[in-house]
């Protein structure tokens, strides 16, 4: 046997691959690197078979353009890898239509060593193809689907205040009257014989990535769910954000943790309530936070009443309770408000029961995606579109106003603009509605009101039959002390 020669290895190689093989032969220096070729293409394709290609036209074409343009063992075998997770006829798939789709994906997966591989044959085949430009892989009018407006892209969640930081009206709320909010954007149906307290606690999925929820606390029971008895916690997209998921599909995931276990339903709406959808889900363990998702493979429908604007377009429906007259079929649009299936369970059953929820995300696409995390000041001004308060604590001087006569002070508001014109109401004690009148401070005798609205402004008037008033037009400062405040209203 010849005496080896450095820089000239024996080069055995394996049958299907064609990975270097070592030999006692060759010098270290010659098989170390040969070793770690052959572990590079190995990880490699490894992580390509990893790869969830078979719903990914992307791959597809990539596997086929590798598969026929490689000209050495090693990327062909290695294409092969990935074609064999695919389907079998690519024959309706342009050989070059998308290569970065699998790069990208199998770049994502691997490990550093591997990642040198895949970017180094992913180089090679662009090589091979002189006429596949940049035009080509990007063509005209064409944006990547997954960050221009999809399920990548930023503000993709529809929902508002979702992981329940917002409370402008308070943290605890017995048994909201019907149709009331309490938690920002969250309202509230009760039917039944049932009482409740809905708060925001600090109670929360493992893990830290939210801080709290809105729970429901049954305080008086309601066994028997008959007649036009439900009982449901309803979120309302505006018509503007709602009309792009008509006939596109989109996802909905949050987390739940419930008393009873068992199925509990979503619900979908439009408008006039002459169409639904109902979503069933299953709690498994009592009192434990389990991660829903759920899709709308068809979309939205334009059959029916819907308000595609700045009014109610889609409600989003978390049922407690429901009689049977609301219970109906799963999984597609059905004329009139259906609430759940039949098999839905009754929360409100128990004293002491807890239905809790966070993390809620419905947005457009297949699948759902991790929660969208807004900055907290992002949020509060998308909430500011349909509620504002001030009150001592945020806007103790809210307004410059001015003296017209001796019985009224007016004042203009300014607020974050709203959907529509607002509704502007007035709690609190009537002498804690304040103004300032060079150094003396007098109070409203009646409660003020709002003379004219607007979606970004409105003219109050102040009622005082105070001293010190005179129709002399002086300048004064409009106040709000103890709990004194002005809720600024256009809820959907």
């Amino acid at each position: 046997m010849p005496s080896p020669i450095l820089g000239q290895p024996v080069d055995e190689r394996t049958d299907v691959l064609a990975l270097p093989l070592p030999s006692l032969s060759n010098f270290t220096e010659d098989d170390v690197p040969r070793v770690r070729e052959a572990f590079e293409l190995i990880d490699a394709g490894v992580h390509l078979l990893s790869l969830e290609l078979d719903t990914k036209a992307d791959g597809a074409a990539t596997a086929q353009a590798l598969a026929q343009r490689a000209t050495t063992a090693q990327l062909q075998a290695l294409a092969l890898v990935a074609g064999s997770k695919l389907p079998a006829d690519f024959s309706t798939l342009a050989p070059a239509g998308a290569l970065d789709g699998l790069e990208l994906v199998a770049l994502a997966k691997a490990g550093a060593t591997a990642r040198a591989t895949v970017a180094g044959l992913m180089a090679w085949l662009r090589t091979q193809d002189g006429t596949w430009t940049l035009a080509q892989k990007f063509p005209a009018g064409l944006q990547t689907p997954s960050l221009n407006g999809g399920q990548l892209a930023g503000l993709r969640n529809k929902i508002i205040n979702g992981r329940f930081d917002l409370v402008q009206r308070g943290t605890s709320f017995a048994t909201p009257a019907g149709g009331a909010y309490g938690l920002d954007r969250f309202c509230h149906v009760n039917t039944t014989g049932a009482a409740y307290t809905v708060s925001q606690e600090a109670d929360a999925p493992p893990g830290g990535e939210f801080r709290a929820s809105m729970r429901y606390t049954v305080t008086a029971a309601d066994a028997s769910i008959t007649g036009a008895k439900q009982c449901l916690v309803r979120y309302w997209v505006e018509g503007f954000d709602a009309r792009d998921l008509i006939a596109r599909p989109f996802a909905l995931s949050f987390w739940v943790r419930s008393a009873v276990v068992g199925t509990h339903c979503i619900s979908l709406k439009n408008t006039a309530n002459d169409r639904s959808l109902v979503l069933p889900f299953t709690v498994a363990a009592a009192n434990t936070w389990t991660r829903v998702a759920l899709s709308v493979p068809q979309g939205l429908i334009t059959a029916g009443g819907w308000n595609w604007t700045n009014g109610q377009g889609l409600g989003l429906d978390f049922i407690l309770a429901a009689a049977p007259q609301f219970q109906g079929a799963a999984g597609e649009w059905l004329a009139g408000g259906v609430l759940s299936t039949a098999q839905q369970v009754n929360v409100l059953g128990t004293v002491g029961n807890v239905f809790a929820v966070t993390g809620i995300q419905l947005e457009a696409g297949n699948r759902e995606t991790a929660f969208e995390h807004r900055p907290v000041a992002l949020e509060a001004a998308l909430a500011g579109r349909y509620f504002e308060v001030l009150n001592n604590a945020n806007a103790y001087a809210y307004g410059m106003g001015m003296v017209p006569n001796s019985t009224q002070v007016w004042v203009p508001l300014p607020y974050a603009e709203k959907r529509a014109a607002p509704t502007i109401s007035f709690p609190g004690a009537i002498d804690k509605f304040q103004f300032q009148i060079g150094s003396g401070t007098a109070s409203c005798t009646s409660r003020p009101f709002a003379s004219s609205t607007g979606t970004k402004a409105a003219f109050l008037i102040l009622p005082s039959t105070s001293a010190g008033l005179s129709s002399d037009s002086k300048a004064c400062l409009a106040l709000l002390a103890a709990d004194a405040r002005i809720e600024i209203s256009a809820e959907l």
